[in-house]
């Protein structure tokens, strides 16, 4: 089940149920409830009989009438009721966005991971768009040329760096294009730690990136977007919305990219503006590398020489500079096993336990071409505990997660038993 890159197909709904999204989960619901009554529900036993004497005998009741034919039943008033109002539903909330054609397509963070992949799947499939990927370095920008594909166009974009991104909004506008999306994924992680280890400097950095870059680079971008309505596509993480222990630095600006996305997709809304959030869960890229706390940011580890002790050593270099060693002492045992977690979603698993970037390409590639963008789209490793964790309540996720990352809880279902449930749940959550 989903083992190799070629196992995970596209998966998306006819036009017309993503057109009509809550009338068909209202005859999903009623269809189910149809077959609920039907095959599984016991009627309701027989009333006992009358007491009588033994020497009278009652007269036997007569038998019930036959129940009507189904095929006769009348369509009942509530049920039209129902219809209608989803049907009302849909016309009013399910929006509709144009599809450009042609343009150009913006995308941040593309030297590697999710942005590159990105850039390099929708640029094959889709000769019709110019793919601008945006990198920091000129050997980045080397590396996107040697893919020698004709309409992928590497350009110089730091998010922290308003100068570069209106250089790439002149480029935009000279190239005659209309601006068909903007994909903010350019982001960064820093090594996990308890929130009283982290430096602020490198937390500060991190919203640097993940969070103002996202900001600045959208405000520069939107005039070009709003003139041909164009569409906004934000990298966030189901950490924005489960916020493990050890990783709060991280799952901390996705939360804060999640609300601005939020906000933005009704701002948006009176200017035909699609804003849709994709929210992967693990996924295998170079940011698990780069928690790992060998290298910073988009670096990588040599899997052979990686071990506990010494990641542990890194990540503890770079905590506050006061912290001292007894208080570093009380979170070695979670910082360890919140590390081990780490390398393993990074190096050792499979396709059906951390999906590849080929999830994140699909969600893309959807957001951007489908007349009903979602305005969310969670997939990946652990998706089934999204929904898990925004209906339970906060005493019971924090014993989950207690249980999960401070005590090694996750190998149960990254290594023993409970893996074939893990990959069974990845398919079915599959976006």
């Amino acid at each position: 089940m989903l083992q190799h890159l070629n196992d995970i197909p596209p998966i998306d709904l006819p036009p017309i149920l993503q057109r009509y999204t809550y009338t068909t989960y209202a005859f999903l619901i009623y269809f189910l409830v149809t077959v609920w009554r039907r095959f599984f529900q016991r009627p309701p036993p027989p009333p006992p009989p009358p007491p009588h004497s033994r020497s009278q005998r009652s007269p036997s009741p007569p038998p019930p009438p036959p129940p009507p034919p189904h095929h006769h039943r009348p369509i009942r008033p509530l049920h039209l009721f129902l219809v209608t109002c989803t049907l009302l539903l849909d016309s009013i909330c399910v929006h509709t966005y144009p599809v450009l054609s042609s343009g150009a397509i913006v995308i941040t963070g593309a030297s590697s991971g999710i942005g590159r992949a990105a850039c390099i799947s929708l640029a094959k499939d889709f000769k019709q768009y110019q793919i601008y990927a945006g990198v920091r370095s000129d050997k980045d920008a080397e590396s996107i040329r040697n893919e020698r594909i004709t309409n992928l166009i590497p350009i110089h974009l730091d998010v922290t760096n308003p100068q570069q991104i209106q250089a790439a909004v002149e480029t935009i506008v000279d190239s005659q294009q209309p601006l068909v999306a903007l994909v903010n994924n350019a982001g960064v992680a820093i090594h996990d730690a308890p929130i009283e280890l982290v430096d602020l400097k490198r937390w500060r950095f991190l919203y640097d990136v993940n969070v103002f870059g996202l900001v600045q680079t959208t405000q520069h971008f939107l005039p070009l977007l709003r003139l041909h309505q164009g569409r906004v596509i934000n990298i966030g993480s189901i950490a924005g919305d489960i916020s493990q222990p050890m990783w709060s630095p991280y799952a901390s600006s996705k939360h804060a990219v999640e609300a601005i996305t939020d906000s933005l997709r009704v701002e948006m809304r009176q200017f035909g503006i699609s804003v849709s959030l994709i929210k992967p869960g693990e996924i295998k890229t170079n940011l698990y590398n780069a928690m790992q706390g060998n290298k910073e940011h988009h670096g990588g580890t040599d899997t052979d020489e990686w071990n506990i002790e010494q990641a542990y050593a890194n990540s503890m270099k770079r905590c506050r500079p006061t912290t001292t060693t007894e208080t570093r002492e009380l979170y070695s045992e979670g910082l360890k096993n919140s590390l081990e977690f780490i390398h393993h979603c990074a190096i050792t698993t499979d396709n059906g336990e951390v999906p590849s970037v080929v999830m994140t390409n699909h969600a893309i590639t959807h957001a951007i071409t489908s007349p009903t963008p979602r305005t969310r789209y969670v997939f990946g490793g652990g998706a089934a505990v999204w929904p898990a964790n925004l209906i339970l309540p906060d005493k019971i996720t924090d014993v989950l997660h207690h249980w999960l990352f401070n005590l090694d809880g996750w190998k149960v279902f990254h290594q023993q038993w409970g893996k074939p449930l893990f990959k069974i749940l990845n398919a079915v959550f599959y976006w």
